[in-house]
């Protein structure tokens, strides 16, 4: 028996429990390679094939690709041959320009995997030079030759200065920051004020006291709000929101960009609007006392804070006053006089009911401050700070809601079609690692067979105003799942809600937009069956568009943040502060301060050997028995900084 064994493991080596031949034959994966050409097959779960460099057949790093996996080894890898690139990776790069004096040149690309790019000169943008960051589109992708070929279609700027290195952010997210001609050309067509005419269906909201609410800066106000107290106590709350699909026609040019970019990218030094600004910061903002067109949700809400009745209108709104969130906080914590002093107080009260009605059925409400960024007259940043929500926040997020809640129930029971905003149940195995952590911070999560919002919820209430409630709150956020767009109610677990959607932005997210289209087609009882049809496919495409965009933004959004974070901090460089430990990993522990910058402490530079406890999330010093855990106070030392990767490097200050 012992002699059959060796004998089958010299005929197939390493495949005692493969049968011969199982692993060859075309296979789909991504190629990792180098400039060189010498590269891999990367699958998921299973060994990597080696792709010599003459069988790459022009594959680049990153390009998903078809291999032949032939019966041959180098040592313990099997070989294989690309058979055909199935979708390229790199046709835009971004790297640096080196001009020669013929004015030919090459573009080092900044992925080091790929080799450097020749650019013919007649390719070049006028103003190109060397030493500056571009962007290059990849014209051949020859398949015996190393040497790429390409064209810059755009300068970046000079490499190292702030607008160059925002530009590459914005670029490598591949966020849309010019209009189309066309889209230009119709939006500046588009009225700059409301006529008469546009009147005739709308009902007049114009006498009714409305107010927005918005913060200090912004520009694009797309919400305004008006509340009465009733007889019998009810509240009716009006919510209106720009009626930017009036404006904006389906298929239209605008309509085209505005799809293409999904949302408007808040960055710390500008805005990238989903429209066009005389749009966005024009006709369709709800500046003060102009007539706006308004898509409006009129809901009477009784003490519980159930919604007994509604209504659905075109409208046309005069806000009487733009009030700031510092504003009305003022008036309403410390007492600031103001003529709707009234009107403000009963959004307090009805917003506390709203509260806690989500409360009672168990609403997940995270309480996080944010990150602010100041920067001054030439975009430089000039402070970082910690902006905590206030009572202001509080009313529109809740008023906000509740439409959207409304709007959602009120399209979801009439069985039409509708873009949803769902955020699904976590995994069972993510909310028992979130267990398994805050046990270890001396919490229990209560054992449920099907998890409910609620005891998420309970946990961050027992947490609340101790020094773990942040972390807690960061752990548990890692531990769900993302909301996204969809054409099926899934519901929104976070809210603790059935029906969900989002209606009140549509200057800046699509998905707003197409809920405008859809509830004016209902209302004018224009969705017949082929219009159903119609809408049920186009949401399917929408969904996916809209929940890709708003990841790329929200990447770009942060990567841009991390960059001026870290320029803020380099005149901090060598002074110590006190931190909490934000994150704990196999090579070292984040460290964040009160201003929301966080940095890495390298396990290098730690002053033992410390293991790592996965499942504590601790480091444990061998010689010293020291701790470090998610939670802790430590002060560290600011010791470098790189602006351009976004990346802070402290060491502990024991």
């Amino acid at each position: 028996m012992k002699k059959n064994k060796n004998r089958y493991k010299k005929r197939y080596p390493g495949r005692r429990h493969r049968a011969p031949g199982s692993d060859t034959g075309p296979t789909t994966g991504k190629y990792r390679g180098d400039k060189r050409g010498i590269g891999f097959l990367i699958r998921e779960n299973k060994p990597h094939i080696l792709i010599k460099r003459e069988h790459r057949s022009g594959a680049l790093d990153g390009d998903i690709v078809i291999v032949n996996i032939d019966s041959k080894r180098r040592g313990k890898l099997r070989t294989g041959a690309v058979t055909e690139i199935t979708q390229r990776a790199n046709e835009e790069v971004t790297g640096i320009l080196n001009l020669s004096k013929k004015g030919n040149g090459f573009v080092t690309s900044d992925n080091e995997r790929l080799p450097q790019i020749r650019v013919k000169n007649e390719g070049f943008l006028p103003a190109a030079q060397s030493g500056q960051r571009v962007v290059v589109k990849i014209t051949e992708f020859p398949p015996d030759n190393l040497k790429l070929e390409g064209e810059i279609i755009k300068i970046l700027g000079i490499l190292g200065e702030r607008g160059t290195v925002i530009n590459e952010i914005i670029h490598r997210h591949k966020i849309p920051v010019e209009f189309s001609g066309e889209a230009m050309t119709l939006a500046n067509k588009i009225p700059r004020e409301v006529s008469a005419g546009e009147l005739a269906d709308r009902l007049d909201l114009r006498n009714e006291l409305t107010v927005t609410i918005d913060g200090e800066d912004a520009k694009d106000l797309d919400d305004a709000v008006s509340l009465a107290v009733l007889p019998d106590g009810n509240f009716r709350l009006g919510v209106h929101i720009a009626d930017v699909s009036h404006y904006v026609k389906p298929g239209d040019a605008v309509d085209r960009d505005a799809y293409l970019r999904g949302t408007s990218v808040y960055l710390a030094d500008r805005v990238i609007p989903m429209l066009p600004q005389c749009l966005s910061n024009g006709i369709c903002s709800l500046h003060p006392n102009v007539d706006r067109l308004t898509l409006s949700v009129i809901m009477e809400i009784d003490s519980a804070g159930d919604v007994v009745n509604y209504d659905i209108k075109k409208t046309v709104i005069n806000t009487n006053e733009r009030m700031t969130y510092n504003t009305v906080t003022g008036i309403l914590e410390n007492g600031a006089e103001h003529a709707f002093s009234g009107l403000f107080d009963n959004m307090k009260n009805l917003a506390e009911i709203l509260k806690e009605k989500r409360y009672r059925r168990g609403s997940i409400d995270f309480d996080l401050t944010e990150s602010y960024i100041t920067v001054d007259g030439d975009g430089n940043p000039i402070n970082v700070g910690r902006r905590d929500l206030s009572i202001s926040n509080r009313i529109i997020e809740e008023f906000m809601i509740i439409a959207n809640e409304t709007v959602a129930e009120h399209v979801y029971r009439l069985n039409k079609p509708l873009i949803y905003r769902i955020h699904q149940k976590p995994d069972d195995s993510d909310i028992e690692k979130f267990s398994k952590m805050v046990y270890n911070l001396g919490y229990t999560l209560a054992k449920t067979r099907d998890i409910h919002p609620r005891v998420l919820r309970d946990i961050l209430t027992e947490c609340k105003d101790t020094p773990h409630q942040k972390i807690i709150s960061m752990l548990l956020l890692r531990s769900l799942k993302k909301a996204e767009y969809s054409g099926k109610n899934d519901g929104h677990f976070g809210l603790s809600s059935q029906c969900y959607c989002h209606f009140t932005s549509p200057i800046r997210r699509y998905p707003d937009l197409t809920v405008h289209r859809i509830l004016k087609e209902l209302t004018a009882q224009r969705l017949d069956e082929e219009r159903q049809d119609f809408w049920n496919n186009y949401i399917v495409a929408a969904a996916k568009q809209c929940s890709e965009t708003e990841v790329a933004a929200q990447k770009c959004e942060r990567d841009v943040e991390d960059y001026f974070k870290a320029l803020y901090m380099v005149q901090f460089i060598g002074e110590v502060f006190d931190a909490t430990v934000s994150g704990v990993t196999s090579f070292g522990i984040f460290a964040e301060l009160d201003n929301t910058v966080e940095g890495l402490v390298h396990i290098s530079k730690m002053d033992d050997y410390f293991i790592y406890d996965e499942a504590q999330m601790s480091l444990t010093g061998k010689a010293t028995n020291k701790i470090y855990k998610i939670g802790d106070n430590v002060k560290v030392r600011l010791v470098s900084v790189k602006p351009e990767m976004g990346q802070i490097d402290f060491e502990l200050e024991e």
